[in-house]
């Protein structure tokens, strides 16, 4: 597409679209790759023989795609887009990688070959809400041990994860501590006879608050996380622990292979 004149009879495709659905393709295909910058609004006026508005309604709807990111007084670039495959499978939780003294997620990054640090990691103690209760099969206001956790991955930000353990299950334990010890919290817990027996994910996708936004480091608003609230359960059908982590959906592939039956 170079001009606003250039378009197949009868298309009723508003002309910001088409815009946006050229420099779309030419982003998707490299021609604009990761970190460079669009020509300004003058040029793409330009070329495409539009009003300034028309302009920034493409650019505006491929900012809300998460696309383009812009920079006051430098211009619009490419967003970069690191994307880290998160497979869900046999090796996940694998009791083998809590005895190698890896917790869940540290052993997920070790077969990435990823380099990982935690940003943010607090530790307290707090009621139940009503949610949580419901999670772990406890009466609202219930105390359980809540863990808070930020991890960035090569300089990236890619996931908060906040776990909650029962109270009678964590109290005294390394569970408390910032570092809850080599295999992490699921280790703790088997140390002390709670078995895992199996793990469940339930899994939706939403657009992050304001907060959730600024800790991800999110440049648009038009970026959506999943969120993933994963159930550890005991042999007697206890759960153990839920962890409820928030994923930026435009950073994350999520795959669940298994065997057919």
């Amino acid at each position: 597409m170079t001009s606003s004149h250039d378009t197949p009879s009868g298309d009723t495709t508003p002309v910001y679209q088409r815009i946006a659905n050229d420099l779309r393709a030419l982003i998707k295909s490299g021609q604009y790759a990761p970190g460079v910058a669009l020509p300004s609004e003058r040029k793409l006026m330009e070329r495409y023989n539009v009003a300034r508005m028309t302009v920034r309604e493409a650019l505006a709807e491929l900012r809300t795609e998460g696309l383009i990111r812009s920079e006051p007084g430098a211009g619009v670039f490419v967003r970069e887009r690191p994307m880290l495959l998160r497979i869900s499978g046999p090796e996940r939780f694998s009791r083998a990688d809590r005895e190698r003294g890896q917790a869940a997620f540290a052993a997920d990054m070790a077969r990435l070959n990823r380099r990982w640090t935690p940003d943010v990691i607090d530790v307290s103690r707090v009621p139940a809400d009503d949610e949580i209760a419901s999670y772990l099969r406890v009466e609202p206001g219930t105390m359980v041990v809540r863990r808070y956790r930020v991890f960035s991955v090569e300089g990236h930000r890619q996931q908060i994860a906040t776990s909650y353990i029962p109270l009678d299950l964590a109290e005294g334990t390394p569970i408390e501590q910032e570092n809850p010890g080599p295999g992490g919290t699921y280790a703790r817990l088997e140390e002390r006879g709670h078995t895992i027996d199996s793990y469940r994910e339930d899994i939706t996708a939403r657009m992050p608050t304001r907060a959730e936004r600024d800790t991800l480091q999110l440049d648009g608003d038009g970026i959506p996380v999943f969120r993933v609230v994963r159930f550890a359960i005991g042999t007697t059908g206890r759960v153990l622990e839920i962890t409820d982590t928030l994923l930026p959906a435009d950073r994350h592939l999520l795959s669940y292979p298994w065997q057919a039956t």
